[in-house]
């Protein structure tokens, strides 16, 4: 039994985050139902390879979007005008992550969400403390 076979049998939506065109072709074959191209700029699950949300995800979209398999993007998208290019770019969604590590919801340790908080748009998250 395969991981297509574990994880739909089970009654659950295969999502996968991808770096590359080819890395979304091998998800394609797989079965997955969802994948996610994230850019250079992903939060906690960076891509190798130095490209960014803007030119992976349009790449994506065109070699994997249909009826049975979303394409959603990762790395930078934070707000609705964010989400609105992700949809012009043909994107079905975007995955945020370090948009909401700083809400009141979320468990991270104080001082990881005041480092988001204190970081603004020029900054890096320090990663010792």
């Amino acid at each position: 039994m395969g991981w297509k076979d574990k994880i739909k049998g089970a009654g659950f939506t295969w999502i996968h985050i991808v770096p590359s065109v080819r890395a979304a072709l091998r998800c394609k074959k797989a079965g997955i139902d969802v994948i996610v191209a994230s850019g250079h700029e992903g939060g906690f699950h960076t891509s190798w390879e130095p490209v960014h949300s803007m030119i992976l995800l349009p790449a994506v979209v065109e070699a994997v979007s249909d009826n049975d398999t979303l394409v959603c993007g990762a790395g930078g998208f934070c707000d609705g005008k964010t989400l609105a290019a992700a949809m012009v770019l043909g994107a079905d969604g975007v995955l945020m992550g370090t948009r909401f590590l700083a809400t009141q919801e979320s468990d991270f340790h104080p001082m990881w969400k005041a480092s988001v908080v204190e970081a603004g748009d020029r900054a890096m998250c320090p990663t010792s403390f």
